[in-house]
């Protein structure tokens, strides 16, 4: 037996095991042959509790190892690229462990060490609690410590992009700062929920595991401790019975030796070697993600996909955006002063934003003012909501809306807008006339029906050309689009949308970001607006099929309707309206 002074009392350690949670191989047959036959529902047996490793009033007195540290149960359960194999590696040297000794049970490897020491390692808590509670059935008296961490999104993502299968040619290849930083991107937008999978995996369970009052409270500890929290309120009947839990946080990994040689006498922290070591070619490019690479709000919203916890986790480094604001029990009455402006293309889905918003926002009717030919709707808790086909008009209620709020400025302030394929959009624009509405209860071939839309087109491309331009194109150009196509490209990466916040800080959109929907994606509203404005649900309005089902058949056939030359000329004043040009050309019309 080995007696190690921690603080004033002296502790005899007996069987301590180090438990390190990563993926590390995946011998599900081991895990399986490990826990026997019947599946572990933490039957771990109640474990005596001695006097814990850590005396957190006493962490600043010098300690002595008097010998070698004997039977000990070090627990690292982290997040990827949060330390964990340096903790491990920590573990491993200071408790005599022989990687020819470790064995892979599923997503945990465990190590038997010199002195009955134990490390166990795993990026997976579920599968880690269970390796966790055979072991303690099989020794109940090995004293044990649960290490966990914790890293700003800024540097961990990009630690996360270099070990992915994406990244393995990139470590020696000749890449421009500019190509680089777009593999990143697409990246982060191809791998969303597996970033978000990694967040949730292990910290917020481990926490709960150890009675946390939350995140945001143990980083306040974190603050006060400087880069570590301590925990030690695991249920006693619990796989975690017994064991003492340091959080620590990766921006002070410098303090990581001082403070685990306080904490844990014998245990000699060592680093690994950084990316940077691995990847001298693309060194500065990687350095440069960490501290020149902004996360857009899109990018943010996309990770963070509605989910509190991870919401949590970007707001304690405080990071802000859209990805950001997710409350975890939405209420519209939480969203005061928001300017909500709906500036779209007539029959793009105006209908179901505008009804949505002034849903969701507490619009009054008998409030609403008819301006021109758009609608201010003062909604409750100093909400506004603005509906109109016509940009100049929603400018002019914007700036006059801000002249009245300049002295106390509504918070927050999103125009949405959005596109349709015009081979459905251009038969709903024609549906909503006079001719198409005439149609709508009567008897007609189908002959007759697209011999009238023929007919409607031959007359009306000058004014389908001044229902594409008035709208999109100069909105996009305000808020700094490059063109339609190139934003296309990214509402198609996202899944539906794009956001874009990069207006003229000195003109009238100044702090307002613009949320650009796809039609053809309507089934993913309201999730991209739940995130995007929390509290708000969407619910789109009657399709033309619905309000008009005698020729709902007709009306289907115009999406497959074939134009000729000529009507593309007179949609397009002969291939002079670049806007139209463009738009038909994004949809390969």
């Amino acid at each position: 037996m080995v007696n190690i002074r921690l603080a004033t009392s002296a502790l005899a350690l007996t069987g301590v095991s180090v438990l390190l949670i990563s993926k590390h191989g995946s011998a599900n047959e081991n895990l399986n042959r490990f826990l026997g036959a019947e599946e572990v529902e933490s039957t771990t047996t109640s474990v005596h509790r001695q006097l814990g490793f850590f005396d957190p009033k006493s962490v600043q007195e010098k300690r002595k190892l008097d010998d070698d540290l004997q039977g000990m149960l070090a627990v690292v359960i982290s997040t990827p690229k949060c330390g964990t194999g340096s903790l491990t590696s920590t573990f491993s040297r200071s408790l005599k462990c022989h990687p020819s000794d470790d064995i892979s049970i599923g997503e945990v490897v465990l190590s038997e060490c010199e002195n009955d020491n134990t490390v166990i390692r795993s990026h997976s808590l579920t599968e880690a609690t269970a390796v966790l509670s055979k072991h303690r059935e099989q020794k109940p008296d090995q004293r044990c410590v649960v290490v966990t961490g914790i890293r700003d999104p800024q540097p961990w993502l990009p630690s996360m992009f270099m070990q992915s299968k994406e990244s393995k040619e990139i470590c020696d290849a000749d890449i421009s700062r500019e190509d680089f930083f777009k593999k990143y991107h697409d990246w982060i937008m191809d791998h969303g929920s597996r970033i978000n999978h990694a967040v949730k995996e292990v910290r917020p369970g481990l926490l709960q595991a150890f009675n946390s009052k939350g995140l945001t409270h143990e980083v306040e500890q974190m603050n006060r401790n400087g880069g570590y929290s301590f925990l030690n309120g695991a249920d006693p009947n619990g796989p975690f019975a017994g064991c003492d839990m340091l959080f620590f946080r990766m921006e002070d990994s410098k303090r990581w030796p001082d403070i685990i040689s306080n904490l844990l006498p014998g245990i000699t922290y060592e680093t690994n070697k950084s990316r940077v070591d691995r990847c001298p070619k693309i060194a500065d490019h990687y350095k440069a993600l960490s501290k020149e690479y902004k996360l857009s709000d899109e990018e943010k919203m996309h990770l963070v996909h509605g989910d509190p916890q991870v919401a949590e986790y970007f707001q304690v480094y405080g990071h802000k955006g859209l990805g950001t604001n997710v409350d975890s029990t939405p209420n519209t009455s939480n969203n005061e002063g928001t300017l909500a402006l709906v500036i779209n293309t007539p029959k793009c889905g105006t209908g179901g934003l505008s009804k949505t918003l002034q849903v969701s926002y507490g619009c009054k009717r008998k409030e609403t003012m008819q301006i021109g030919n758009s609608e201010l709707n003062n909604c409750e808790n100093r909400n506004h909501v603005v509906r109109t086909h016509d940009l100049q008009e929603g400018t002019q209620i914007l700036k006059g809306l801000r002249e009245e709020y300049a002295s106390g400025q509504p918070q927050r302030c999103v125009i949405v807008t959005a596109i349709r394929d015009p081979r459905t959009w251009i038969p709903s624009l024609f549906m909503q006339t006079p001719q198409g509405q005439a149609f709508c209860d009567a008897d007609v071939t189908r002959s007759q029906y697209l011999q009238a839309y023929h007919d409607w087109l031959m007359v009306n491309g000058g004014r389908i050309q001044s229902a594409v331009a008035n709208v999109r194109p100069k909105l996009l150009a305000e808020f700094g689009a490059e063109s339609l196509a190139s934003e296309m490209s990214r509402v198609d990466q996202n899944g539906g949308y794009s956001i874009l916040n990069q207006p003229d800080p000195q003109g009238v959109y100044a702090d307002c970001q613009l949320l650009f929907l796809q039609m053809e994606r309507s089934e993913n509203w309201a999730t991209i607006m739940a995130e995007v404005m929390p509290g708000v649900e969407y619910k789109k309005n009657k399709s033309r099929t619905e309000s008009c089902p005698k020729i709902a058949d007709h009306y289907v056939a115009l999406y497959q309707y074939s134009y000729s030359q000529e009507e593309l000329a007179l949609m397009t004043d002969g291939g002079r309206n670049i806007d139209v040009v463009e738009y038909f050309s994004v949809y390969g019309l």
